[in-house]
């Protein structure tokens, strides 16, 4: 019995010593060959309490907490190993630019990225840098402007002049923070939108130029081009501009909505389900914008259970929403009603009127909208110069490109069902008036058939038509 104990006891004092500092990195490398992270991390834990200053045990656990998000504790690790263990170790720098950027530090990311490209000409990631400073030239945008109270402030008031369509007074706010903060990129992106949903492309484009000569890389001045060229029909644009942008990785979430969200607009939907997906999946709490794009682009890649899924949450947050479903619609007017919305515009200025010469159309009606501008209006029978005649006389309110755009979309229903198109005045009193009582502003049909000379009756009868336009839309 006494020599079972002994021998027992001889057995397991060789173990021990067979448990040094190798014995126990070699099992992490096992543990992590076979992905599992937590066994790999533990085993090269009790490495580096065997071998506090084995500079490969150290590095490996570091890498572990990487890919286990942990990416404090994996910068803990490569600051010991350049102060204590071997500052020569300069692939460090390159782990650690990694981890900032993970976690949203993009300053000290950029100061380590330019470290290590201080100090290894020819390094095993040069590469690999070059597409991190590029990433971060994205990532950073604005994030110098991020603790400025005042001029957050003052870009919100200006988001809302835009969300509510009043381009002019947007305008005027973000070009009175641009003077204040010159390098403030956002307000400048804003500032391209304003000037595009006012028809004026050439002027949203010179803002997006701008941004992108002094800083390159800006992802929603990217996107915004993006969605420019999509508008304007320009489809190799488009093509070529996707490519650009399916390449680029952003971090922060609210790049990688932009970039989903972006993608899912212009219809390309394997790209938009990729960012919005791993949003979703990481517990992103989205607004009805976020899972609308996330049905559609599910819906068109194969993933109906879960586009289902989402448009329930749009319809939790948007109840209006209800008969634009992916499946419900096969064919949209949206894009054509924007086409003409924007050929309007142009109409008004005459030295933009070169912009249609080479303007690529898909529709017979866009076809006769770039016509009938290039001739000067010379025919006054086509449907569409009746379709600009309302546009004039439509009351100009301060969303304006709304109220013009819900004309459009009510004129492309009414050639649809080949109503007989008479009665400007009529047609655009009663879109103003629906305008109006969808904002629920108090007007009364009294006052509208005043505005615009007609009679009650009159006006009533060419509002019915256009709510059961409308009321057709959502069946």
């Amino acid at each position: 019995m006494t020599n079972q104990v002994n021998n027992r006891h001889e057995q397991s004092k060789v173990v021990l010593l067979l448990q040094d500092s190798r014995y126990f990195y070699r099992r992490g490398l096992k543990a992590y060959r076979e992905h599992n992270l937590s066994l790999a991390a533990k085993m090269f834990h009790r490495a580096m309490n065997l071998s506090p200053k084995d500079e490969n045990v150290l590095v490996q656990l570091a890498m572990i907490y990487t890919e286990l998000q942990e990416y404090e504790k994996s910068n803990e690790l490569l600051q010991r190993i350049i102060k204590e263990v071997n500052p020569h170790m300069t692939e460090c720098y390159y782990f650690m630019a990694n981890n900032y950027a993970h976690l949203g530090l993009f300053h000290e990311a950029h100061k380590y990225a330019l470290l290590y490209e201080e100090q290894n000409e020819d390094g095993e990631f040069d590469e690999e840098i070059n597409d991190l400073l590029d990433m971060l030239a994205i990532e950073v945008d604005d994030d110098l402007f991020k603790d400025q109270d005042d001029l957050i402030v003052k870009q919100e008031i200006a988001k809302s002049y835009l969300e509510n369509g009043q381009f002019h007074k947007a305008i005027e706010q973000l070009c009175d923070l641009i003077e204040e903060y010159p390098e403030f990129w956002s307000a400048y992106n804003n500032l391209a939108l304003a000037h595009f949903y006012l028809g004026e492309v050439k002027e949203a484009k010179n803002y997006l130029s701008l941004v992108l000569e002094r800083n390159p890389g800006n992802l929603h001045a990217l996107c915004n081009l993006l969605v420019f060229y999509f508008y304007e029909r320009k489809d190799d644009d488009v093509r070529q501009l996707v490519k650009k942008l399916a390449c680029i990785h952003p971090m922060l979430t609210e790049h990688r909505y932009k970039l989903g969200a972006t993608f899912a607009l212009v219809g390309y939907y394997d790209e938009a389900f990729k960012w919005l997906y791993s949003l979703y999946r990481s517990g992103f709490n989205g607004d009805d914008t976020f899972f609308y794009w996330l049905s559609y682009s599910a819906y068109y890649t194969g993933h109906h259970e879960l586009s289902y899924k989402c448009w329930e949450k749009v319809l939790e947050y948007n109840p209006d929403k209800e008969g634009s479903e992916p499946w419900a619609k096969s064919d949209s007017s949206y894009e054509l009603e924007i086409e003409l919305y924007n050929i309007y515009m142009i109409s008004k200025h005459s030295d933009r009127k070169e912009e249609l010469l080479n303007r690529q159309f898909h529709t017979p009606l866009e076809k006769e909208a770039i016509e009938y501008v290039l001739s000067n209006g010379k025919n006054e029978k086509t449907v569409v110069s009746f379709a600009f005649r309302v546009a004039d006389m439509l009351k100009r309110e301060d969303d304006e490109s709304f109220l013009l755009i819900e004309w459009f979309h009510i004129f492309i229903q009414a050639v649809k069902h080949n109503i007989k198109l008479q009665n400007e005045k009529a047609w655009a009193a009663a879109v103003h008036y629906v305008h109006l009582k969808h904002k629920k502003v108090q007007v009364t049909k009294t006052n509208m058939a005043d505005m615009y000379q007609l009679s009650p009756a009159t006006l009533t009868k060419y509002v019915r038509q256009v709510e059961k336009f409308e009321t057709d839309d959502q069946m």
